[in-house]
């Protein structure tokens, strides 16, 4: 059904592997971010939505400029390599994020990882079309589509596993701590959405389960960031193709 000729060339691999890996992250990091803004900030769900405009407030600028810079010089390999860079360091930063993280540190890496996005949008389109044959020119989108929905699909049960299980983890340590109490402590379950039960709780209770938050969601930033770091890896190995018209065509030099 699917022949293995639309993937012989390094551009059409690199096209495939970045577009599974952004949607697995880029979904990942702008729930995730949600989570972030509810549970360890402890702010309402329209004021949480509003702050992640960071995330993607860039994202439609930049894959435009991209796109025009495409078009103009014909070339793609450097525009993904920069995309996956620019996400790498906005993912690094995740880590500094605390409950009493100043606004700076809250905002201003998520601006990289927004243009980092952005960029990453059309740019495997381009690497899977550019040495395609005509014919196979459909296919090859198609695949490249469904890439990205299936890495959505992964990235929706990937960061809740890892959420969940360090959510547990944590949790149990604290109850055996006696920091929090054993009627208190919110199963993994229901910790993505206990963010209005907490803010019930006493206020020590409310305080480690701020950091609990922060806690969880920082092993989802380091593994985010990982395969980040696997993304800019592969897009080193696309070839230098040469994009004419935005379709196929092309020439490897």
């Amino acid at each position: 059904m699917i022949p293995l000729r639309i993937s012989k060339s390094r551009s059409a691999v690199t096209g495939f592997t970045t577009s599974f890996l952004q949607g697995l992250i880029v979904w990942c990091l702008t729930y995730y971010f949600i989570v972030f803004f509810l549970g360890a900030m402890q702010h309402g769900l329209l004021h949480s939505s509003a702050e992640t405009m960071t995330t993607i407030a860039y994202s439609a600028p930049s894959g435009l400029v991209a796109s025009i810079i495409v078009k103009r010089t014909g070339r793609f390999k450097y525009l993904i390599v920069i995309e996956w860079a620019l996400l790498v360091a906005g993912l690094g930063f995740n880590v500094t994020m605390h409950p009493d993280s100043s606004k700076a540190i809250l905002y201003g890496p998520r601006c990289l990882v927004s243009l980092g996005a952005g960029i990453l949008f059309p740019m495997p389109l381009f690497a899977v079309q550019a040495r395609q044959r005509g014919e196979d020119v459909g296919m090859a989108t198609s695949i490249q589509v469904f890439a990205r929905s299936l890495g959505t699909a992964f990235g929706v049960g990937l960061g809740g596993v890892i959420f969940q299980n360090e959510w547990a983890k944590l949790v149990t340590k604290d109850v055996l701590k006696q920091k929090i109490p054993e009627n208190l402590a919110i199963p993994r379950n229901l910790a993505e959405t206990a963010y209005e039960v907490i803010s019930g709780f006493p206020k020590p209770v409310q305080e480690i389960y701020r950091w609990l938050y922060r806690d969880s969601l920082k092993t989802v930033w380091w593994v985010m960031m990982g395969l980040s770091l696997v993304g800019f890896l592969t897009s080193l190995t696309a070839g230098n193709d040469e994009v004419r018209g935005g379709l196929s065509g092309s020439q490897n030099f």
